[in-house]
């Protein structure tokens, strides 16, 4: 199954939990914490943006740097994944966690089919997984990499360029981080950060994937 991409909010995007209207939506992702929730209770995931709408999940009471991929039109709910889907939670029970967010330093992205996953740490050590793509046989590091947002769009895009370590694989990543929805195509989660992605160095390759804020 490749991997899917949103690239327009023009249209509906169909999950099998979850709705999402992509037009009804500002995708900022963030992260927040569960406040005002009794240590006895839980905050309810809905399935969409309303109080009367089916429970499909929940985060616990003190829950801390939940990523809230987008929020509703009237600013009321928040799109967050909750195990392997997505739903809404009320806005009036989260607040902007102390957790720094500066993308793309603490991004963690991956693809599928092929396989690959890539981290952005704030220390700007990166880390990332070719291997079952066949370009190597362990982890690769990068240290020290570029970041940079695009100068007309900052909020909105970001490019990257880094080089292997001295102890690394030999392979180079460049590439575009986009503030959109995305899909992994393999699961009902969704996310704020889509990513194009070109490796270089035995050979080049060019593949897509998605991203979540927070590399924990």
């Amino acid at each position: 199954m490749p991997l899917l991409r949103i690239v327009t909010f023009s249209i509906g995007l169909i999950f099998s939990a979850i709705s999402v209207n992509a037009q009804d939506m500002l995708v900022e992702p963030r992260l927040y914490d569960v406040t005002r929730v009794a240590s006895n209770d839980v905050l309810n995931v809905r399935e969409k943006p309303s109080a009367s709408s089916a429970k499909i999940g929940e985060l616990a009471h003190n829950n801390l740097a939940v990523e809230v991929i987008a929020l509703s039109a009237n600013g009321k709910w928040g799109l967050v994944n909750s195990d392997d889907q997505s739903g809404w939670v009320s806005m009036q029970f989260m607040k902007p966690s102390l957790a720094a967010h500066e993308p793309p330093l603490d991004l963690a992205c991956a693809g599928t089919e092929p396989f690959w996953s890539l981290i952005f740490d704030p220390s700007r050590i990166g880390q990332a997984d070719w291997s079952m793509m066949g370009l190597t046989e362990s982890e690769s590091f990068y240290e020290g990499f570029w970041t940079a947002p695009a100068v007309n769009r900052s909020n909105q895009s970001f490019a990257f360029s880094m080089s292997p370590d001295k102890t690394g694989s030999g392979i180079n990543a460049s590439g575009i981080i986009s503030t959109e929805i995305c899909s992994d195509g393999m699961s009902d989660r969704v996310y704020g950060y889509a990513i194009d992605l070109i490796l270089s160095g035995s050979q080049t390759m060019y593949v897509t994937g998605c991203c979540s804020v927070g590399t924990n």
